[in-house]
């Protein structure tokens, strides 16, 4: 088992408005992503707590947030079934996937040389 130490809260920004069900931080550590039952994705600033963007496109509560190695994509699934994949710089939908209720997701880029 592993025990983590209690952490204080001494940014806590204010945005969703409903249960946040997922945080995941960007591969550089820069950014925060936050999955909520308010049908959106959030990002923020690791550091200052400041809202970096606003991630709208779902249809039910989102459950789960994952980024790719090249802390430019983001993809986000929700209890409807909806996987939707989000540029992250743009924060712009680039891709929606329907694969039936989703409740974790593993997301991963790779790339092969030309």
């Amino acid at each position: 088992m592993l025990l983590l130490p209690r952490l204080s809260c001494t940014l806590c920004p204010q945005g969703h408005t409903d249960v946040v069900r997922c945080v995941a931080f960007s591969p550089s550590g820069h950014l925060l992503a936050s999955a909520s039952s308010d049908w959106t994705v959030r990002l923020w600033d690791a550091v200052s707590g400041a809202e970096r963007g606003l991630l709208q496109g779902h249809q039910d509560r989102v459950l789960s947030v994952a980024w790719a190695a090249n802390n430019r994509l983001l993809a986000s699934s929700c209890h409807g079934g909806n996987i939707a994949v989000w540029d992250a710089g743009s924060l712009e939908q680039t891709l929606t996937l329907k694969v039936g209720t989703t409740k974790l997701i593993t997301y991963r880029v790779t790339t092969t040389a030309a």
